[in-house]
């Protein structure tokens, strides 16, 4: 019997055989080639649930986990941690960290309390990234919150239902260029009470996108797009954004790209400055509330959008004044709107304007005018129906009368 890797092969009847060997090694190689790269990269490790039946409510108490062991509170390199909480109040003492050296690691919270004396941090150092789910329950940081810390790493946090998150401040992509990290919350309340900044965008590239719940912000100011390798995105379709004694900064001084939209939502703050940086864009949709008790700093490097919807458009309320760099531009856009009727939408009211910026009026079907008054600090723009689209309009209106007489004579 010819041994396994050995092959005779007669291609022609009467001709003396050929023999084909075969490498065992390559062979067996290419085979093992994808085994043996499934090993290098570590398997998610048996999920660590919370059952609290330890003697205390410490983190660190293998006895209070549903494994011999408690998870480390900071994953060390290559470690794949999952941790899941449905209940309970844990204290954790430190700074807990998800994701460290390597992606995959997850933290679930639908119920109870924890409490982080240090930060609460997701993708640590490089190639590392994280992702925290949290829908019910409370987790509150003594410290930072932070997703992307270091260059390279990725992360991502989902906050929905009646969960509550509350830390000192928060940072979303600080690490470096190449960190990119994101906050979506649809449900829930996210609190930050402490004395120093916060940022969406700093040094990385960083969302945050707010469909429903609360952001709240007190006594320090939240910065998008901060530093010259940040982008910062924050989009608002929903929730409330309340900066207690505090301001929003759309591309802060120091550099970075910074952008912020909204519709269907609130945000209540101080101060709105736009465009200190390298770029700073805001974009005004459709059902808006959007509240400032101070002034309007639109600079030489700030833009603003007014895209109409089918309601129309959104009003900046200031308590104070606008202070205006003629370079600034402003953009009214009108695709997505048609009146039928003379209508005159307020798009900022101020007490007062330093300066007019570049304003440009595009896409709408019907004729439309603005007016910008330095001295009052206001700023509208009017459509009129043209007198055909008009005449249409009244032909449906007789039209439809005349269809609801005849229907009731019969």
């Amino acid at each position: 019997m010819k041994p396994e890797h050995v092959r005779t092969i007669q291609s022609n009847p009467g001709a003396s055989s050929t023999t084909q060997t075969h490498s065992c090694i390559r062979f067996s190689g290419k085979l093992l080639l994808p085994a043996l790269l499934a090993l290098a990269v570590p398997l998610n490790a048996q999920p660590w649930t919370w059952t609290g039946e330890g003697d205390d409510n410490e983190w660190t108490n293998a006895q209070n986990w549903d494994q011999a062991s408690a998870p480390a509170l900071n994953t060390g390199n290559n470690v794949v941690q999952e941790v899941i909480v449905h209940s309970g109040d844990i204290m954790a003492t430190g700074t807990r960290d998800i994701g460290r050296n390597i992606p995959g690691s997850t933290q679930t919270v639908t119920g109870g309390n924890i409490i982080i004396t240090g930060g609460h941090r997701y993708g640590v150092l490089t190639g590392g990234g994280g992702t925290g789910f949290h829908s019910g329950g409370s987790i509150l940081s003594g410290g930072i919150f932070q997703l992307g810390v270091q260059n390279g790493t990725s992360a991502t946090y989902y906050l929905s239902g009646d969960a509550s998150l509350t830390a000192s401040h928060f940072a979303i992509a600080s690490g470096g260029a190449d960190t990119v990290a994101t906050m979506n919350q649809s449900g829930g309340t996210f609190n930050t009470t402490g004395a120093s900044g916060s940022f969406i965008g700093h040094l990385g590239n960083g969302t945050y996108n707010l469909s429903g719940g609360t952001l709240t912000r007190t006594g320090a100011n939240i910065s998008i797009g901060t530093g010259a390798t940040a982008t910062g995105d924050l989009n608002q379709t929903g929730g409330l954004i309340d900066l207690v004694n505090a301001s929003l900064s759309v591309s802060a001084m120091n550099g970075g790209v910074g952008t912020y939209s909204i519709s269907n939502g609130t945000i209540n703050a101080v101060d709105l400055g736009i465009g200190e940086g390298i770029k700073g864009t805001m974009n005004v949709g459709e059902n808006a509330t959007i509240s400032f008790s101070g002034d309007l700093n639109l600079h030489a490097n700030g833009e603003i959008n007014f895209i109409f919807g089918e309601s129309g458009i959104s009003t900046m309320s200031f308590g104070g004044a606008g202070d205006i760099d003629p370079n600034a531009e402003i953009s009214i856009v009108g695709t997505g709107f048609m009146a039928v009727a003379e209508q005159t939408f307020q798009l900022i009211s101020t007490s007062t304007f330093s300066a007019t910026p570049d304003i440009t009026l595009v896409g709408f079907a019907q004729e439309a005018s603005y007016l910008w008054n330095e001295t009052t600090g206001q700023f509208s723009v009017t459509v009129i129906p043209e007198p055909s689209h008009m005449a249409l309009i009244a032909g449906c209106i007789l039209l439809t009368l005349v269809i609801v007489r005849r229907r009731n004579r019969n």
